[in-house]
């Protein structure tokens, strides 16, 4: 989303001026979060893994 909305929003449809870098800032909250919490999603991953 952040290229798109440097190249002029080319790409992705907007239905306003800023919501590819709207977009872009969400995508970075969510990396940051997962980020965060890679431990524990790491575990639940095993965990679901190793049951079946």
């Amino acid at each position: 989303f952040l290229m798109d909305y440097i190249d002029g929003d080319n790409y992705y449809k907007v239905k306003y001026p800023e919501q590819n870098l709207v977009r872009t800032r969400a995508q970075y909250k969510l990396l940051t979060s997962m980020e965060k919490h890679y431990t524990e999603m790491r575990a639940t991953v095993d965990t679901i893994i190793h049951s079946i």
